[in-house]
């Protein structure tokens, strides 16, 4: 479950102290933690995405016109979801587009953002669909925090094999597992 992963990776003891670890840990601990930053990215693209397709319907219903019927939200999904193709904020290069367990995640957004919304969205009051677009901003917000912490965990785990390597801790021939 990504709440238990996200506790256990989050924990404020989690990487110990580093220099005292053996190689082969410290690249499970990366590893572990390149898995569930997947998992939330992947989370995060999902929640972001609904929540642009929310702004689209609130603002497409300001504007005097009928709720979406899903023919035409789909028909609307290009315009709708081409508006952020590159969100602002740290750059870190996708080693893996899809997590290994996305029906875990797309599970965990369906209780956060409200179950089979998306394909009833014409008979989502505007109310409720404010509701569930300030769930998806919490849930943004958060998922961001999360993944901040792990880049910065990421970080100081590369940081140590580097040293590592460039101290001759590890040699050469170590170098190429990058687990």
């Amino acid at each position: 479950m990504l709440e238990d992963e996200l506790d256990r990776v989050l924990a404020g003891d989690y990487l110990g102290d580093l220099s005292s670890r053996p190689l082969e840990e410290i690249r499970f601990l990366r590893a572990e933690c390149n898995g569930v930053e997947a998992k939330l990215s992947y989370m995060r693209r999902l929640v972001q995405g609904r929540a642009d397709i929310l702004v689209h319907e609130l603002r497409h219903r300001s504007e005097g016109k009928d709720p979406s019927e899903l023919p035409t939200l789909v028909e609307s999904l290009p315009e709708t979801l081409s508006d952020k193709v590159h969100a602002p904020g740290h750059e870190r290069m996708v080693t893996n587009l899809l997590p290994p367990d996305i029906d875990e995640v797309t599970t965990e957004l369906e209780a956060l953002a409200g179950n089979g919304v998306l394909g009833s969205l014409s008979e989502v009051p505007d109310r409720d669909l404010e509701v569930i677009l300030s769930r998806l901003a919490s849930v943004d917000r958060q998922v961001s925090d999360q993944r901040r912490i792990l880049h910065e965990r990421l970080d100081r785990l590369s940081a140590e094999l580097t040293r590592r390597y460039k101290d001759g801790e590890a040699g050469p021939e170590t170098a190429l597992d990058l687990g």
